[in-house]
């Protein structure tokens, strides 16, 4: 086979930064995308938005928490009504599973986000070992859990897009007061998962002066700097005011394919 031969059934792509930059909002705009929303408060503003513009597009949401989780979808999708008894990270696994075999190369599965689910993990060991500080064994287990899910988001059979959110955690060098900015999760989590996936790319909000006014800028950032290691297989150049329409012609030509229209697309860069 010639690589011009070769298509990419998918893409797995990493949204991270700190909070309010948008990650959830330019997730949403991919195709029929489907949330596993273990924050309630995830899709406020992309609720938001579609109201202020007055578009009618929709997503497919479960919400996972520590409560039994009784949504008809999801005990259809799991199997069974037991699995909604179980803690979030089991119920995460299952449901992460479950649509990495069901949906199609037509679809996008976005957990949002990776931050709560090493928290919930981590509440998930602390039951089972009742031990509040973690040991060899208990991080070890920690490790071999979330290489759980990764293998389940690049399982050979998964035909949709999968896109990943996380939350960013700033350490200043004590020496040179330098900050450096990594994926938010416990030990090295924060580095495996990036390696893994076909796109990791972080997102803030910066002031530009345009107009003679001092304006927010959303980016989303593709080239490493000193501070945020990110990167992009698919090529995906640094973007200001991002959207899934100026994201999908690096995708499509990665990928060999033609990627679905965008589930929605803002009215104007904000």
């Amino acid at each position: 086979m010639k690589m011009t031969d070769q298509t990419t059934a998918s893409a797995s792509l990493l949204f991270w930064g700190p909070p309010f930059s948008g990650k959830s909002v330019l997730a949403s705009q991919f195709p029929n995308p489907h949330f596993i929303a273990l924050d309630k408060h995830c899709l406020t503003s992309v609720r938001g938005l579609r109201a202020k513009y007055n578009l009618s597009f929709d997503v497919t949401v479960i919400e996972i928490g520590e409560k039994e989780t009784t949504d008809p979808d999801f005990v259809k999708l799991v199997g069974s009504d037991k699995v909604g008894k179980m803690d979030a990270w089991e119920k995460t696994l299952y449901l992460i599973e479950a649509w990495c075999r069901t949906l199609s190369a037509n679809d996008t599965l976005v957990i949002d986000n990776l931050s709560r689910i090493g928290e919930d993990l981590s509440r998930s060991i602390t039951k089972k070992t009742s031990k509040v500080k973690f040991g060899f064994d208990e991080w070890n287990y920690f490790l071999t859990q979330m290489q759980k899910m990764i293998e389940c988001v690049n399982h050979d059979e998964r035909k949709c897009n999968v896109i990943m959110i996380g939350h960013e955690r700033p350490n200043e060098d004590e020496l040179t007061k330098e900050v450096r900015r990594y994926l938010l999760l416990p030990g090295q989590t924060k580095h495996r998962i990036p390696s893994t996936i076909t796109d990791y790319l972080y997102m803030h909000t910066t002031l530009k002066v345009i107009g003679g006014k001092r304006v927010p800028v959303r980016m989303l950032k593709s080239m490493p700097t000193h501070d945020a290691q990110t990167g992009s297989r698919t090529l995906i150049p640094d973007i200001e005011f991002p959207t899934y329409a100026k994201i999908k012609p690096f995708l499509d030509a990665a990928l060999g394919r033609e990627l679905p229209a965008p589930n929605w697309t803002p009215k104007k860069d904000e």
